[in-house]
């Protein structure tokens, strides 16, 4: 179900994209992009995950890949098999397989809980999500961009990277 919810929010928004729940049926050297959102942290064989994309991609296609960053010694969410330390992320695209274009470290540990925060006084009104979403809506500007703050502490990594001719 969450496939075809996917499919069918993409297509409202005009994007042509074909979305599957596993590589296995899918044609090789076919596709330009792997978008992979919040998922290799439950599979039990991660790098089998990245083979099966390098599989399906063309050479020079792209593999987006986001994951949560390793906090704790065992994961908080009893459904995740895996997360790594960023270091430990980077090396699983270390096969000869891939060239990474980008490694980060996204979305402030704190941005959740400021974005969410709700003051009683406020009557529980999250108020720096309301004044953050005006702003970009009514001035077109990430309001977040202007916080001075530089954050030590991430939640989540993505990498994008490339597979490399055969």
């Amino acid at each position: 179900l969450a496939v075809q919810l996917a499919g069918a929010m993409l297509r409202s928004h005009g994007v042509q994209a074909t979305i599957h729940g596993s590589t296995a049926s899918l044609p090789p050297d076919y596709y330009d992009r792997v978008i992979c959102t919040e998922v290799i942290e439950h599979t039990t064989t991660p790098g089998n995950l990245l083979l099966d994309f390098a599989r399906v991609l063309k050479p020079g296609g792209r593999l987006v890949v986001t994951t949560p960053i390793r906090l704790t010694e065992v994961p908080e969410d009893p459904n995740h098999v895996h997360e790594w330390f960023p270091g430990e992320f980077a090396r699983l695209f270390e096969t000869g397989i891939w060239r990474v274009i980008a490694h980060e470290q996204v979305v402030p540990a704190a941005a959740p809980e400021v974005y969410f925060w709700r003051p009683i006084i406020f009557a529980r009104i999250p108020v720096f999500r309301l004044l953050c979403n005006l702003l970009s809506i009514g001035a077109g500007v990430n309001a977040m961009s202007w916080l001075r703050m530089r954050p030590r502490l991430f939640m989540m990594q993505i990498v994008i990277a490339e597979k490399g001719a055969r």
